[in-house]
């Protein structure tokens, strides 16, 4: 046996013994062409070496020393070409890095400055708009001052009024200028000095209107605009429209649902509606449907010992009611008991009894007469005769509670006897003698005398 195949080839010195050294010239050469492989090609990859591995060890008669040494080959091979494989594709990615470094940077600065620029546009528009609230609150500051200055100048006031009321309307947040500033009374005492300046009034109501809207709690803002609101609106009829185009309606029925408890307020609030649904079908139905009638009713139910708010709140339900419109919405929110209470109780405010026997009047009009036996149960009949009585020389008061006999006393004779039991023939004989000059209390007590006493 030669040297080389009994010290350097173990393998080969076994397999040589058991009769197979053919088998192991052929792994040298295997192992042989493996290694020039891997000088040749190093790109190749891992998968490749593993496949030419398993060849080798398919054509080898196993032994646990062969077994070991090709393991040790395999796992060395393996791991060079890893290494290799590793080493270029790291060399290839940082190469690439490098080369997007400069336009990796570009973008990362042009980012960077747009944030910058999207941060000091912001801080530039907050500045901008704190300069702008300053600069109106400023101006409105002083035109209130000017006005203060001389309020018996009407172009001053109109001029002021129309100034502010601009700033309004470009932007609702001014309105808060004008209240921190106590404008409200100012504005108010101008309007109260120059009635007749439809101009001045106009621009007035809607200030008021903006305030009113804006601090809807405010108890003192709310009772001030409401009353310089009911005083202008009297006073100037032509400016109703306006008013309403505001939003007049929904301001004065919001404000009377937060602050049912303020007796000026709704007295003040029923005050507009009773003058603005006069003779006004279209805006009786306006005022309806943004809950005139509730509010209305909800007045004389907290204010029973007031009697501006009662008188109001009636005169604004006698207008509402207008024969069938809203009668059943009145009538289901118990307003026959609550305008006879309101009567009783403000017997002696006239005005309270003329727009309660308005109410009960239309009531009983409406409906081809479905509620008055229900106004008779109430007591309407007595509280009348009582009214006549106490208020002989109140031409008013006489025509509409002679009215509503007449209106009753159409509906069976039951109702007819109640008259006459209550008196009711010697206080309208009573009301035809004081008031002999009066053609309406004596022709409507005239006709009620002669339905009451015709019998069915």
């Amino acid at each position: 046996m030669s040297p080389t195949g009994s010290e350097h080839s173990p393998l080969r010195t076994r397999y040589d013994s058991n009769g197979s050294d053919k088998e192991g010239d052929d792994l040298k050469e295997c192992i042989g062409e493996q290694t020039n492989a891997e000088y040749k090609h190093r790109e190749d990859s891992i998968s490749s070496v593993v496949s030419t591995e398993a060849s080798v060890v398919s054509s080898v008669v196993y032994s646990p020393e062969s077994s070991h040494k090709l393991r040790k080959t395999r796992f060395s091979t393996s791991h060079e070409e890893t290494k290799s494989v590793v080493t270029l594709t790291s060399d290839s990615h940082k190469e690439s890095e490098r080369s997007r470094a400069p336009e990796n940077e570009e973008k990362r600065s042009a980012i960077s400055s747009n944030k910058r620029s999207a941060i000091s546009s912001n801080n530039d528009g907050g500045a901008q708009r704190q300069k702008k609230q300053s600069h109106n609150e400023q101006a409105i500051v002083g035109a209130l001052v000017s006005m203060k200055s001389d309020p018996e100048d009407a172009e001053r006031a109109q001029q002021t009024l129309c100034f502010m009321e601009r700033l309004v309307h470009r932007h609702k947040a001014n309105v808060k200028y004008i209240v921190d500033a106590d404008g409200i009374p100012t504005i108010t005492y101008a309007m109260h000095l120059h009635p007749d300046d439809s101009a001045l009034q106009k621009n007035g109501c809607l200030l008021l209107l903006s305030a009113m809207k804006c601090f809807q709690g405010d108890v003192d803002l709310q009772e001030l605009c409401c009353r310089e609101l009911h005083h202008s609106i009297n006073s100037n009829r032509d400016m109703v429209q306006a008013y309403i185009d505001a939003g007049g309606i929904d301001t004065l029925t919001t404000s009377m649902t937060v602050h049912t408890n303020v007796g000026d307020i709704q007295q003040h609030a029923c005050g507009i509606f009773l003058i603005l649904s006069y003779k006004n079908n279209e805006m009786k139905k306006v005022i309806a449907d943004a809950g005139g009638v509730e509010t209305a009713v909800a007045a004389l139910k907290a204010h029973p010992n007031y009697p501006p708010a009662q008188s109001n709140a009636l005169g604004c339900l006698g207008n509402l009611i207008g024969c069938d419109l809203n009668v059943k919405t009145v009538v289901d929110a118990d307003g026959i008991h609550l305008t006879i209470d309101a009567m009783k109780k403000c017997s002696t405010y006239a005005l309270v009894q003329r727009h309660g026997y308005v109410v009960l009047l239309r009531i009983a009009a409406s409906k081809k007469g479905e509620y008055v036996k229900l106004i008779a149960d109430s007591g309407a009949i007595a509280l009348a005769t009582a009214t006549m009585k106490r208020h002989q020389c109140n031409e008013t008061v006489q025509y509409w509670t002679c009215k509503l006999f007449s209106c009753l006393s159409k509906y069976g004779n039951e109702v007819k006897n109640a008259i006459i039991e209550a008196g009711g023939l010697e206080v309208m004989g009573t009301a035809i003698r004081i008031h002999s000059r009066s053609e309406r209390v004596r022709k409507t007590a005239e006709e009620a005398m002669t339905l009451v006493l015709t019998r069915e």
